[in-house]
């Protein structure tokens, strides 16, 4: 199974503006593309968060209907983090765990880490849909309940805090950089100017002075950078992720260990261009711009070649580019089908014959049956050409 860990649609803890992730996803369109090509592309989309923000989101994205369909068969996993980390200036990564709200009825946005059932609660209730009944808030509860996945968030945490150090401890630029003459290197090696100064991670945003006067801003805001994305790659080691995609800010550290990072934008690419090669237009787009129902996209997803046409896609070199993936379908398309050689047209042809006779005639019905049985069992076509053309079909059929 190709598993995606999608952190670009992670919304992630900040000290302020929380809503900002959110309107972001929801008002550019690029988003819900994106999504769409993953859902064509990977078996599976893992998500992380942590104040549950991307439930309201993907309902809004994808229409209550199609969000519990993909919500329970795991087609997206939502995995949840209970605890996030700030920098000290005695050089310690805090891996703290949020408090409950002090109140009830506090911001959501502010308190993001309550209890699961809780934060299920809040976010449901956020009324956007006339469909928003009790009834339905209750069988979505229980939906997230049973189906999103709770982290192990200290130890993840942990494992990334000494990451970090590592990292520092192995780079001769960075140790050049802050002045760290030491190895191995000690926290204490890496302190700021005040004992009561920390801050907090906040992926969305650049670590600015103003927002934390106290600290040696271009220390802290590398320490905590080289953690985050080393979380990242402890929850792709924990959900046994194929793959995982970020932002352009988290690029570099996963690219220096070697990470399959980036690589989904050259998949995605590869993925409209075949499109075009085929005579097909961009099926993304013209899911999010409506001129295909959601549901029939789904549909055609699901097909047994659209499982067959994921299983080649993933089964490329892991490194290779848009060139290469081309490359590598027009060579599967150049195929020869093996049913569809002379010797094998033969056999069938004899067989059917045989079958006439005992079924008295009924050609057609005993032709459809044989085929079929031939195709799907005995000689399987996994090449990416028939889902392409099945994806026609359905595209030239499909009305909204």
């Amino acid at each position: 199974m190709s598993k995606l860990l999608a952190t670009d649609f992670g919304i992630w803890p900040m000290a302020k503006n929380a809503h900002l992730p959110t309107e972001n996803i929801l008002k550019n369109k690029e988003y819900l593309i994106r999504l769409i090509d993953y859902l064509m592309l990977y078996d599976q989309i893992i998500i992380p968060t942590g104040d549950l923000q991307i439930v309201y989101v993907l309902r809004l994205l994808l229409g209550d209907d199609i969000f519990e369909k993909l919500i329970r068969n795991e087609t997206i996993v939502l995995v949840r983090f209970d605890r996030w980390f700030l920098y000290g200036n005695d050089g310690t990564v805090i891996n703290c765990q949020y408090e409950p709200p002090p109140k009830p009825g506090a911001n959501l946005l502010i308190n993001p880490h309550d209890p699961l059932e809780i934060g299920i609660e809040k976010i449901l209730a956020i009324d956007f849909s006339k469909n928003n009944t009790k009834n339905q808030r209750k069988k979505f509860k229980n939906i997230l309940m049973d189906k999103i996945q709770i982290l192990p968030s200290f130890d993840l945490i942990s494992r990334a805090s000494k990451e970090a150090y590592k990292d520092f401890e192995n780079s001769q630029l960075l140790k050049n950089c802050f002045n760290l003459t030491k190895n191995p290197i000690n926290v204490s090696d890496m302190p700021s100017k005040e004992s009561t100064s920390f801050a907090m991670m906040d992926p969305h945003n650049t670590l600015k002075k103003k927002h934390s006067p106290n600290i040696n801003s271009r220390l802290t805001s590398t320490v905590l950078k080289v953690v985050f994305e080393n979380f990242i790659l402890c929850l792709r080691d924990h959900t046994d992720s194929n793959t995982l995609v970020g932002d352009n800010q988290s690029i570099s550290i996963l690219n220096a260990k070697g990470q399959r990072f980036g690589f989904v934008e050259e998949k995605k690419k590869a993925f409209t261009n075949i499109m075009k090669f085929e005579g097909l237009p961009n099926l993304s787009e013209e899911v999010a711009l409506q001129k295909i129902a959601f549901n029939k996209f789904i549909d055609i997803r699901n097909l047994e070649e659209g499982i067959a046409f994921r299983e080649w896609f993933s089964n490329g070199n892991p490194f290779e580019k848009n060139d290469d993936i081309i490359a590598r379908y027009r060579e599967a398309s150049r195929k020869v089908h093996f049913i569809d050689k002379r010797p094998i047209k033969s056999i069938r042809f004899a067989i059917v014959s045989y079958l006439d006779m005992i079924t008295n005639g009924v050609a057609s019905i005993t032709d459809h049956l044989v085929d079929n049985y031939f195709q799907k069992k005995w000689f399987k076509n996994k090449s990416p050409h028939l889902y392409l053309q099945e994806v026609k079909k359905f595209i030239q059929t499909s009305d909204k």
